[in-house]
């Protein structure tokens, strides 16, 4: 099966075929990041139920794509699995993003936040 075909099941949520898929595949992570950057969440949980899923792998493109695809419950799901560098890949989660996922990551590092607004000569609220 070609990976197009595998995108269209994740796009489509299509866990039944992606079962016999995956039980002959060995792209388990690219897989996984797909189902996160387009935020199938169930099927992200899924994929990483059988093990074997890098939730790190490419710089941590499933969490930075959830993110930039604004999809903050996919987000907050893997930042709570741990070891989630949210400023991976130059800090691409944060300036790729939507104001919602923005103000969650500075949440996250207000270091990270307060230097932004120094270095942008905004007033660091309080």
């Amino acid at each position: 099966m070609s990976s197009i075909q595998i995108t269209t099941l994740i796009e489509l949520n299509n866990l039944d075929e992606l079962i016999a898929v995956y039980k002959r595949d060995e792209h388990i992570n690219s897989y996984f990041s797909e189902s996160c950057k387009n935020g199938h969440l169930e099927m992200a949980q899924w994929l990483y139920s059988f093990g074997g899923v890098d939730i790190h792998a490419n710089n941590e493109k499933a969490f930075r794509f959830a993110c930039y695809r604004g999809h903050l419950e996919v987000a907050q799901w893997l930042y709570s699995l741990g070891g989630v560098d949210i400023h991976a890949h130059n800090d691409t989660a944060f300036t790729m993003c939507n104001y919602i996922i923005k103000n969650w990551l500075y949440s996250l590092d207000s270091e990270y936040y307060k230097k932004f607004c120094i270095d942008n000569k905004r007033s660091i609220p309080t």
